[in-house]
């Protein structure tokens, strides 16, 4: 499936909204969802493929834009 660039960006960005919206741990300002969980939704959804450091960026853009914390990557 082919995607121009900016609709792709669009579809990424609303699944991670999606996704982090529906996460009832952000009432407490944290979030459970893990890069992986965000990759197989995007993939269930849209058959879109991501790596992990794009599932990252996509889900960090969604947490700050809520004013929440990004992931914590550091291993």
């Amino acid at each position: 499936m082919f995607l121009s660039a900016r609709l792709r960006h669009r579809r990424l960005i609303n699944l991670a909204n999606n996704l982090i919206r529906d996460d009832f741990s952000t009432v407490t300002g944290t979030t459970k969802v893990t890069p992986a969980d965000y990759t197989a939704y995007v993939f269930g959804r849209s058959r879109i493929r991501l790596d992990e450091t794009e599932a990252i960026d996509f889900l960090n853009a969604a947490l700050v834009a809520r004013g929440l914390p990004r992931l914590d990557t550091a291993a």
